[in-house]
């Protein structure tokens, strides 16, 4: 995790890709989640198994974190992200935020280019993910969960 880290900067959290298996793994998750909370970094799970322990543990390690809605783009196909981004608004819509995941494949990159010249006037704003991270919180306050 810190030579990871290490490599960049800029960032405010990370992102699990691949790794179900740690994800699924409470006492790993738990160590994880206090690293990112000493470093003060969000966590944002892909839920790459529906065993994702990553919320339980953000929230034992106090880290701010939220989950993924929708992957965009598990089909390389252009309808097929373009469903999944219309998914996106729908929950967006519904709860006032989505969490979208994709890969830099071409045909993702194409589909959200085109789509993103309209979103204002579907009354959908792109934000970072420090935000969507603090909108899931007040949700998940809110809702008392």
């Amino acid at each position: 995790l810190t030579w990871n880290l290490s490599q960049f900067s800029c960032y405010v959290g990370v992102n699990n890709h691949m790794g179900s298996r740690l994800t699924e793994d409470p006492g790993q998750m738990v160590s994880l989640m206090q690293r990112l909370n000493e470093k003060g970094y969000l966590f944002i799970d892909s839920l790459t198994t529906s065993k994702s322990v990553g919320a339980s543990a953000a929230r034992a390690a106090n880290v701010p974190h939220a989950a993924r809605d929708i992957f965009l783009d598990n089909v390389r196909e252009v309808a097929y992200i373009k469903r999944q981004l219309a998914a996106a608004e729908r929950i967006a819509k519904t709860r006032g935020f989505a969490v979208a995941i994709g890969h830099p494949y071409p045909e993702t990159i194409s589909v959200l280019k085109e789509w993103r010249k309209s979103n204002e006037d579907r009354g959908i704003t792109l934000v970072p993910a420090s935000q969507i991270v603090l909108e899931a919180m007040e949700w998940r306050i809110q809702n008392g969960r």
